[in-house]
Order: C-alpha cells, then sequence, then structure tokens
C-alpha cells in the first residue's frame, strides 16, 4: 500500500467544484427568468376605456345596437371620436387632454391640449399635419386614421380647449305663499 502524500487534495477535486458552480449558476439563471414571466392576459373590460360597467346579472349581455340605442348623427360621431381619441392618443396625451397618460414614455413632454392660449396660436391644417405626420416622438397617425380620422381629432382637440359651456341660470324661486290671518277669537 502507498503512503498517502502531503501534496495530496483533502475535499473534493477541483473539477467537482468547477461543476458545482456550473449547476448553481444554472439555478440561480432559472430562478430569475421563471419570475420575468409575462403577466396573465385578462379580457377587455368596459372601464378600461371609460364605459359604463353592466349593472351586476348583466355581464353577459350582449352590446346595444343601433336599432336598440337610438342617437342622432351629431351623438353618434361624438362617441367615435370620443372611441378613436381613447384607443389612438390618450395613451400619452391622457383622456382628459392634459398630457401623463399610462403609454407616455419616460421623459418626454406632451402639450396640455386644454390650453385654449396654445390652440389659439395652432391653425387646424397645423393641428392636423402634426396629427397626420407625427413630430419630435409623436408618431405619424395619418396611415391609422385617414383624412377624415384626422379631421375628427383637430375637432376634438378643439373641444377641448374650448371653454366649459355656462351653466343655465337657476329657476327663479316660487314665490312664498301668501300668509294667512289667524281667525279671532
Amino acid at each position: 500500500m502507498a503512503p498517502l502524500s502531503m501534496h495530496a487534495p483533502i475535499g473534493p477535486s477541483p473539477r467537482s467544484n468547477g461543476m458545482a458552480l456550473i449547476l448553481t449558476i444554472s439555478a440561480a439563471t432559472a430562478l430569475v427568468l421563471s419570475a420575468c414571466e409575462d403577466p396573465p392576459v385578462r379580457e377587455w373590460r368596459p372601464e378600461d376605456h371609460g364605459h359604463a360597467q353592466l349593472p351586476p346579472g348583466e355581464e353577459g349581455r350582449t352590446a346595444p345596437t343601433a336599432d336598440s340605442v337610438p342617437v342622432s348623427a351629431e351623438e353618434a360621431e361624438a362617441r367615435a371620436t370620443l372611441a378613436l381619441w381613447n384607443v389612438t392618443c390618450a395613451t400619452c396625451h391622457a383622456r382628459d387632454g392634459r398630457g401623463g397618460g399610462p403609454g407616455l414614455p419616460p421623459g418626454a413632454k406632451v402639450p396640455d391640449m386644454t390650453d385654449a392660449a396654445l390652440n389659439r396660436g395652432r391653425t387646424d391644417e397645423q393641428l392636423a399635419a402634426v396629427i397626420r405626420d407625427g413630430k419630435g416622438m409623436m408618431p405619424a397617425f395619418g396611415p391609422q386614421l385617414g383624412a377624415e380620422g384626422v379631421t375628427a381629432m383637430v375637432a376634438h382637440v378643439r373641444k377641448l380647449s374650448a371653454p366649459p359651456a355656462a351653466a343655465p341660470a337657476p329657476a327663479a324661486p316660487a314665490p312664498a305663499p301668501a300668509k294667512q290671518d289667524a281667525p279671532a277669537p
């Protein structure tokens, strides 16, 4: 039997240390990657775009048809324009037009579309050109919207900066009932 050398390694060999290191790195990488999964996809909900919630028990109800809810042509156009704004523009400009929408890139600045002074300084054609062709970080929406959609968005921007309509004057108070004298004793 050969005597043990004083220079023989004690414990695991360097080769097995390298394997342990590889296994540890692999396990850590798998753990990190498993935490990076996409969040579960959920269905669109009416409140995602400012639509009213259906009452409890009516969740399966279908959307009203044009025949079931009559609206004027102006109302239909206003609804379509607002939906187009919410889908196309509100991501950056917010639903109210003040900016700071949920998709606004970090550090990006968008004008406050409710600022009447800002919009007075721009012609409809200038607004249409920005919407159609883009400007700065804003992409061109002309191909998506078409001429009619661009015109509708210009009108919506003008509406956002219009002064609020004056509230109707309150009705005059009803005259006080005449006092009746108490009967004499």
